[in-house]
């Protein structure tokens, strides 16, 4: 009988509700599949808000709970609106320290919050989520010494028009010589 009254209580409250959000955050790296970077790296990097559920408007604001020594979040206003069905990128900044150890991790986790301060009244429902995206520190790349022929300056056209020179020139010496 208790479990009836709270089952009859709960779904009360879900057609009672005014508001319901419902929204998802995605993120291309996760535990198991981090991100890479090499120490004194900085890059730009998103996270993705994704509005699926309901026919409304979801207003999310974004905060970086852990990691805020090497990411900030690129815009000065955390606040994103994000329309039924839409996905809104989140930027951030991320900068691996110089003396970071290659192996090394660092976590970046930001927590998404809704804003449920919407008229109407009622019951609102809501819940907020928190994405990890894990960073390994990897080596950094080796420079590439490009060649006079991957830069786009073909050494046979160099030679060809040297050759073209030669030509111009002794042509040039031999007409003025057969003048005299």
């Amino acid at each position: 009988m208790k479990s009836k009254n709270l089952a009859i209580t709960f779904l009360m409250l879900i057609l009672c509700s005014s508001l319901v959000l419902g929204f998802g955050v995605s993120s291309k790296y996760f535990r198991g599949y981090p991100l890479e970077a090499y120490p004194g790296q900085t890059l730009e990097y998103s996270m993705i808000i994704d509005n699926v559920i309901g026919n409304q408007e979801a207003i999310v604001t974004a905060e970086i709970v852990t990691g805020e020594d090497i990411a900030t979040l690129k815009d000065r206003n955390p606040t994103y609106t994000v329309p039924a069905g839409a996905k809104v990128n989140v930027p951030m900044i991320i900068t691996i320290p110089e003396g970071g150890a290659v192996g090394g991790e660092y976590a970046v986790e930001v927590k998404f919050s809704p804003d449920t301060s919407a008229d109407g009244g009622g019951i609102q429902i809501a819940t907020g989520a928190q994405r990890l995206l894990p960073i390994k520190v990897v080596e950094r790349p080796a420079e590439v010494e490009i060649s006079q022929v991957e830069q786009g300056f073909p050494t046979s056209l160099l030679w060809l028009l040297l050759i073209l020179l030669l030509i111009i020139v002794a042509y040039w010496y031999y007409t003025k010589k057969k003048k005299k």
